[in-house]
């Protein structure tokens, strides 16, 4: 009942509106009244305006978008290291080593078999490798256990004796990093790892 007076009386303000007369009672107030509702309902229909609110909407919503990527980012940044290495399994993605301007893909020189093994570092320092889908040999164990340690506060980790500093890690990448000079030559190997 409300809305169909309300319509009413939006339609009766139209015809006043547009028709500049006075209604039976001739109350110049109503007729005042219904001009002026008349013009601001038009105004909002207006594309100008429509134009207008969908801009402030579209920014509000990338605005919302970017305040929620910092958030994630200074969340992530608030882990430690040690949560970062062990929060998943990791499978090597990159294995180069470099001399100088030359460089080889090692990753590209292993079997298949070596590719696809996962290696998961757990709290208590302890390092799991297990062999994947693919063994390089079918009569080894699928996975066995070492041992993982940070060293030089934390920019470097030690893995089954050996060394390397790290470039990066995030909760999707780990990348280390290790240089050895030999006859007189130095070599650079760099691996990544992701999830």
């Amino acid at each position: 009942m409300l809305v169909s007076n309300y319509s009413n009386y939006i339609i009766s303000c139209n015809l006043i509106a547009y028709n500049r007369q006075l209604p039976a009672n001739g109350s110049c107030f109503i007729f005042i009244i219904c001009i002026l509702i008349v013009k601001k309902i038009r105004y909002y229909i207006k594309p100008k305006y429509l134009f207008m609110k969908i801009k402030h909407l579209l920014f509000a919503v990338v605005a919302f978008a970017v305040a929620g990527t910092f958030a994630s980012c200074k969340k992530e940044d608030k882990k430690s290291k040690t949560e970062l290495l062990t929060a998943g399994s990791w499978k090597i993605k990159t294995l180069t080593v470099k001399n100088g301007a030359t460089t080889v893909d090692l990753l590209a020189l292993q079997q298949e078999c070596y590719k696809d093994n996962l290696y998961t570092f757990k709290t208590d320092n302890t390092l799991i490798i297990d062999e994947g889908a693919k063994k390089c040999d079918e009569e080894d164990d699928q996975s066995y256990t070492t041992t993982w340690s940070f060293t030089d506060n934390e920019t470097k980790i030690v893995m089954e004796g050996e060394s390397g500093s790290i470039v990066s890690l995030t909760s999707a990448e780990l990348k280390i990093s290790s240089t050895e000079t030999e006859g007189g030559l130095t070599y650079t190997y760099e691996a990544t790892f992701g999830r």
